[in-house]
């Protein structure tokens, strides 16, 4: 078995003020005083938010479970608190569906997500390429030798418990509103029999678009990380519903990290290949030998019927970005025909790949920002159809994301206007005086004039297409 993990986790804390103001003072781990230093970053609340800096004493264990409580000033029973497990390294850019890890190493991506249970030389083969695989399993399937190995991220519990809701409700003649959360008791089971087993590695859970959001804040609390799927494309969606579908599961599972699944490929209806030569299944080569179309029903459309532009993809991940997202993963990249279903996966859909390598390889120049990060809103811009949002990434960095939403995302395309010139602002934080702040792009950072006047700085972005990302650095005040 791998030696234990030990560090200094976690590093800040950020409390969110809701109703009266009540001042926070002391925090606490497991009941007892941090055995280290506290320090709350400026006088008082900024907006609704008050941050902490937490230097630790004495290490804490990965995967052990604490319990953090920050108690009020003046009202000792005023207090808020979670138990979590303590991961060091929730942040990943993701692909469902390969295990081509130098392909996903050489585009910026650090994990992937697959549906076999993986054996060691896989495993061992993934670490080689610095990739990290979340994988689906039972407790029952992990082996001591598994827990901690640097080819591992994680286990996922259970795909879309929602989705067996559904059915079991059904098949029980229960209404549609009576259905939600059969499975919750069971899921919590698994999950801390699967944390018993792999006490080193957190425990994921995936979640289907049925009943959301409510199935957000019915299974939410229950994994470490919390995964759910949202396809827009596939569901005849904009776009645009995914930072509402995130902001729903960020606030479900807070102070939790988040991990989402976002849509990168093509699916259609199929034609019944379930006789030979198939037998049920076709995979990619024969899909392309064959042409895609000879696989869809042209009777059916699914969605959009559509596959989505390669925008539509960075849009979901910028949104993500904004939204708090820790882990971001793509799906999917296997092409495959099978059970009435014919996948195109985004190494096969024009522009698709691009796309996700080229957020990847974005954020991956942020990862340490990614992992600090806290929603929320305080940068802004003078153009009404760019969403800006702001991340606090500790005392002395925070990120913005711009997005232009002068889009339309629907069954006959995606088109855009462009946002051209976009002047943003970030006003100065009681411990962050913004002094330098850079472009993020897949090759780098890119410094931006940076004006300072009337507490706050200001830059301009010469030609906003679709997303931007920034990083705002400073000096301690």
């Amino acid at each position: 078995m791998l030696s234990k993990k030990t560090l200094f986790w976690p590093r800040l804390i950020y409390v969110e003020k809701e109703g009266r103001n009540i001042v926070p003072a002391s925090v606490l781990l497991d009941g007892r005083p941090v055995d280290g230093k506290v320090t709350w970053l400026g006088p008082g609340y900024t907006g609704l938010l008050r941050v902490a800096m937490v230097e630790m004493r004495a290490p804490l264990v990965e995967g052990a479970w604490h319990t953090w409580t920050v108690r009020a000033a003046a009202d000792p029973a005023a207090q808020a608190g979670a138990t979590l497990r303590i991961i060091s390294d929730p942040v990943a850019m993701g692909m469902s569906g390969t295990t081509d890890f130098q392909r996903l190493s050489s585009n910026g991506m650090t994990a992937c997500h697959i549906f076999q249970f993986p054996g060691m030389e896989t495993m061992q083969a993934a670490a080689d390429y610095k990739i990290r695989i979340h994988a689906q399993a039972a407790p029952a399937m992990i082996e001591s030798a598994r827990d901690g190995h640097p080819g591992m991220m994680g286990y996922n519990i259970f795909d879309e418990p929602d989705c067996k809701d559904d059915a079991a409700g059904q098949q029980q003649g229960r209404p549609w509103g009576e259905r939600l959360g059969i499975s919750a008791p069971e899921m919590a089971g698994l999950v801390h029999a699967m944390a018993a087993r792999a006490p080193q590695l957190p425990v994921f859970m995936t979640l289907d678009m049925t009943f959301i959001p409510g199935n957000y804040y019915t299974y939410g609390p229950i994994p470490d990380i919390l995964t759910p799927d949202f396809y827009p494309i596939t569901h005849a969606r904009s776009v645009a519903q995914v930072r509402i579908a995130a902001a729903h599961a960020k606030r479900a599972t807070a102070p939790r990290p988040l991990g989402f699944i976002y849509q990168c490929n093509r699916e259609d209806w199929s034609i019944d290949i379930s006789g030979p030569p198939y037998n049920g299944w076709a995979g990619r080569d024969v899909i392309r030998d064959k042409g895609r179309d000879y696989f869809r029903d042209a009777k059916r459309t699914r969605g959009f019927g559509r596959a989505p532009a390669g925008e539509e993809i960075e849009l979901q991940v910028a949104y993500l970005l904004g939204e708090g997202v820790k882990n971001f993963w793509g799906y999917g990249d296997a092409s495959e025909c099978c059970q009435g279903l014919l996948f195109q996966g985004a190494i096969d859909v024009p522009g698709a790949w691009d796309a996700v390598s080229k957020m990847a390889r974005t954020l991956s120049w942020v990862k340490t920002e990614i992992g600090l990060a806290h929603p929320f809103p305080w940068a802004r811009s003078d153009r009404a159809k760019v969403r800006v949002s702001t991340l606090v990434c500790g005392r002395d960095r925070a990120l913005v994301v711009a997005i232009n939403e002068d889009y339309h995302s629907v069954k006959e395309g995606f088109t855009r206007q462009p946002a051209g010139a976009t002047a943003f602002v970030f006003p100065d934080l009681p411990w962050l005086k913004a002094q330098k702040i850079e472009l993020v792009t897949p090759a780098g950072f890119v410094p931006c004039r940076v004006s300072r006047g009337a507490g706050a700085a200001g830059w301009k972005h010469a030609s906003l297409e679709a997303t931007a990302v920034f990083r705002v650095a400073g000096v301690e005040r």
